[in-house]
């Protein structure tokens, strides 16, 4: 029996996710209630509910399942990740970055870790650092287009305009109608 209960937990998490993938938090956390009516300690459903709190702006609710799901298993990288991204959102940079390493510590591979940590050691005016961030989600996967696009931007702020170019034109390589790549291509040659 246990084996039918993880499978339609699975199912119903899988559709929560594709809900989620498509911008419908709401209907999204529906399904991952459901699942977590089968397995209240199901790290994917609750995992994938913080996140779709967080896109409705429910902070604190986030908060507390991420807080649920490092209480059943600290290493969970993407609990860290995400309620580090939560806390960028907020402009608690610092607590931002206490999760984002902790999570890269346990997954440093974690592209959305990796692009949290760049965009909030922007926020610091810590571009240099927020450019490794950046230049290391690349080479893990080097056609991701909104990391292209904080590369271009972290570029441009450092006055390398040249390289800031050539990042928004690899985006347009891959959407060649991306507004953001077009705008800042369009910055940098009305520029000087």
């Amino acid at each position: 029996m246990n084996l039918i209960v993880d499978k339609e937990s699975v199912i119903l998490t899988k559709k929560g996710i594709d809900l989620s993938k498509n911008g419908k938090h709401r209907e999204a956390i529906k399904f991952f209630d459901k699942a977590l009516k089968i397995d209240k300690n199901d790290l994917g459903a609750l995992c994938n509910k913080g996140t779709s709190l967080a896109y409705i702006g429910k902070f604190k609710e986030a908060f507390s399942i991420f807080n649920q799901v490092l209480k059943i298993n600290p290493d969970v990288a993407e609990a860290w990740s995400n309620k580090g991204t939560v806390f960028s959102i907020q402009n608690k940079h610092e607590e931002a970055l206490l999760c984002l390493n902790k999570a890269l510590e346990l997954n440093s591979n974690d592209i959305i870790a990796l692009n949290s940590k760049a965009i909030t050691l922007q926020k610091l005016d810590r571009d240099k650092d927020a450019l490794q961030c950046l230049n290391k989600a690349l080479e893990i996967q080097p056609r991701t287009v909104q990391t292209l696009i904080n590369k271009g931007n972290v570029l441009n702020r450092l006055n390398r305009e040249d390289e800031a170019i050539i990042s928004f034109e690899k985006v347009l390589e891959i959407e060649p109608d991306n507004l953001f790549a077009l705008v800042g291509a369009k910055k940098i040659s009305t520029k000087g």
